[in-house]
């Protein structure tokens, strides 16, 4: 009798603690509530450290300890910059990736590093910077750089290998419906396959010019036609693009301009090419070339002004806590630079 009273009682611990365990479990992968979310959160863990103008100026450039320079090769601290400060975007393990400026927003794309959290694009204010909504896309995805064409803005999904567009018009609607919230849209993105692994993304002259980003070799840029007949994107083009492009904008007179980067410790770039057949013809034979602080990623052209975004900020790289060390310069404001003449 005392063996089998004794064994309920162990099976009686066994259960509670086995049910403890299912509850932990449960409640650990539950989808975070992102609906209570304003998408604004100032990030706390210490922004007197993260004062962009002087990371920027204090930055070793590699370029000043050459013995020689190339006449194309400029620093950005010889240069006029400036950030965009009322624009807040970082939250928590919120690693920015992708910057587009319309008409009448500043958007940027986001993942996180937890799987359950949504991927957001963030829509601000174009006139004052204000945060007016943020819109929880593919979770479960590096997302990358976006772009709009003057009807859908265009996302960088690399996991899927596809492109996900959401109208601009149902944007404006849900700002209008849910302003300063952060909603789950994926019921509106639409999903297309592409042939090379996106990472950034830019429409230019009717194509969506995709690229992916490699390390060591060069990489691939592919021009697509969206055909709506088949409701598709075609293949038109592919061009060679440098190592270690995080982001593509184009100026007016059809020069390309690349974001380079890789890893928080090193310079990245930005590049300028004379056109797309110039960088096809020799990667190396760039117009200007900016050295930066580490970790650029999206980059866009406007008013003769090119808009750079960082994820030197970023939760692990600011802080480290994926055991790889600190960025040197973690900047978490838009730079701005006047396009060199």
């Amino acid at each position: 009798m005392l063996t089998l009273k004794n064994n309920k009682k162990n099976n009686f611990r066994i259960a509670i603690f086995l049910g403890l365990l299912l509850i932990v479990f449960l409640e650990s992968n539950k989808p975070e509530d992102d609906n209570s979310s304003s998408g604004s959160f100032i990030n706390s863990r210490g922004l007197i450290a993260i004062n962009n103008v002087q990371n920027v100026e204090n930055y070793k450039y590699r370029l000043n300890n050459r013995k020689t320079r190339s006449i194309n090769e400029v620093a950005l601290k010889d240069l006029n910059y400036h950030f965009i400060e009322e624009v807040v975007f970082l939250e928590k393990n919120e690693l920015p990736q992708g910057l587009c400026i319309t008409e009448d927003y500043i958007i940027i794309s986001s993942y996180y590093e937890s799987d359950k959290k949504l991927g957001k694009l963030k829509v601000y204010s174009k006139e004052n910077g204000n945060h007016l909504i943020s819109l929880g896309v593919d979770g479960k995805s590096h997302l990358g750089g976006i772009t709009f064409d003057g009807k859908y803005i265009w996302i960088c999904n690399s996991d899927k290998m596809t492109l996900e567009r959401i109208s601009y018009e149902i944007v404006k609607e849900l700002i209008v419906e849910h302003r300063g919230k952060t909603i789950d849209v994926r019921e509106h993105v639409d999903m297309y396959h592409v042939n090379n692994r996106p990472s950034s993304v830019t429409y230019y002259n009717g194509l969506l010019y995709v690229t992916s980003h490699t390390i060591m070799n060069s990489g691939k840029m592919i021009g697509y036609i969206y055909d709506d007949k088949i409701d598709n994107l075609e293949e038109v083009v592919c061009l060679e693009v440098p190592p270690k492009v995080q982001g593509v904008a184009f100026t007016e007179q059809g020069e390309v301009v690349l974001s380079v980067s890789y890893g928080r410790i090193r310079s990245s770039y930005v590049k300028v090419y004379q056109s797309l057949q110039m960088m096809n013809r020799d990667i190396n034979n760039y117009q200007k070339c900016i050295e930066l602080p580490p970790c650029s990623e999206g980059i866009f052209y406007c008013d003769d002004k090119i808009y750079i975004l960082f994820e030197s900020a970023a939760t692990k790289y600011f802080e480290g806590t994926d055991g790889r060390g600190k960025s040197n310069s973690p900047i978490d404001k838009i730079l701005v630079i006047e396009k060199m003449k």
